[in-house]
Parts: C-alpha cells; sequence; structure tokens
C-alpha cells in the first residue's frame, strides 16, 4: 500500500474511533437526512434542500448631491483650525499680527504648541501663564486655547513681553 494511501486510512480511523468513543454515531443518525448534504450515485454532493438561500442586496438608486439652492445652501466643510491658527487670528484681530513671527517662537519655546503643557510652578496653556495672571486678566479656562491667548494679548498689551521668561531669552523687551 502506497505511503499516502496509508495516512489517509489512518485518518479514517482515528475518526471513526473518535465518533465510536465520544457517542457521536447517536448524535449523527438521529439528524434529519434532508438537512445533510447527500451524494448521489456517481456524482457530487447535491446542495441540502433546507439551507437557506441568499437574498440578493437591494440597489438603492443613486442621487446626486442638490446643487445649491435656496431650499438646500451648499455650506463649506467646517475646517479645524489648528492652535497655530487660532493664535494667529486672534493676535492679526487685535492688531498685532506684525509680531506672529515672534509670538510662534514665544508659544514654541514656552510650550511647544501644546495647549495642555503644564509649567514647573502651575504655569498652563500655549503660552504659559500663571493661574494668578489667568485670574487677574478674567480667564475661564487655561488649557482653552482661544482663552489663553486673550489673556496672553492682554497682558502683552499692558505689560509688555515682560511675564514671558522666553520672550526676555529671544530679546524682547520690557515696553508695551
Amino acid at each position: 500500500m502506497p505511503r499516502r494511501a496509508l495516512s489517509v486510512a489512518a485518518k479514517y480511523l482515528v475518526v471513526a474511533l473518535a465518533i465510536s468513543a465520544f457517542g457521536l454515531h447517536a448524535s449523527l443518525a438521529s439528524a434529519d437526512e434532508n438537512a445533510r448534504p447527500r451524494a448521489t450515485a456517481g456524482g457530487p454532493i447535491e446542495p441540502s434542500t433546507t439551507r437557506p438561500t441568499r437574498v440578493p442586496a437591494q440597489k438603492v438608486p443613486w442621487t446626486p448631491r442638490p446643487e445649491s439652492t435656496p431650499e438646500h445652501p451648499r455650506l463649506p466643510k467646517r475646517l479645524k483650525l489648528t492652535p497655530k491658527d487660532i493664535v494667529h487670528k486672534i493676535w492679526i484681530a487685535a492688531g498685532y499680527g506684525w509680531e506672529l513671527s515672534f509670538v510662534d517662537a514665544v508659544v514654541n519655546c514656552e510650550s511647544k504648541w501644546n495647549p495642555n503643557a503644564v509649567g514647573g510652578h502651575g504655569e498652563a496653556g500655549l503660552f504659559q501663564i500663571h493661574p494668578v495672571n489667568f485670574r487677574l486678566f478674567n480667564g475661564q479656562n487655561p488649557w482653552d486655547v482661544r482663552a489663553n491667548t486673550y489673556v496672553a494679548l492682554a497682558m502683552r498689551k499692558s505689560q509688555g513681553w515682560s511675564p514671558w521668561t522666553c520672550a526676555r531669552r529671544l530679546g524682547a523687551g520690557t515696553a508695551p
């Protein structure tokens, strides 16, 4: 007997022993004959008559997006602004757009543009504003980019760049 035929016969023997050992022959014998595929006299296995049939998916007709009409105006998608964009918009609106590159350098030095940064003495946010100064300038949430920027702008207008160590390192004067 060839080696392959011997291994196939051994597999069938193992399956037969497992069926008899675990009592699976009783459950297989009691199963409904129509529920299992059956072989015909010389052909392939026929599908069972009780097998569920696949239902074809319903096709949904494609409708184009409506053009801009008074009933359906096309609005631009809301853009996600980065902290840098927010800081730039606030400083430009306040009339300090000419010093944006210096503001970028200060924020990069203070917090590396991380709005959740916390300093060694309790400073918080992009501009690393101390909680005392934050309350003094009516700030609400030091980790909110807009609130932190508005307080920093108010501090810049009243005190110059003196509250920020990084600004002094970068060569800013103390005059407002």
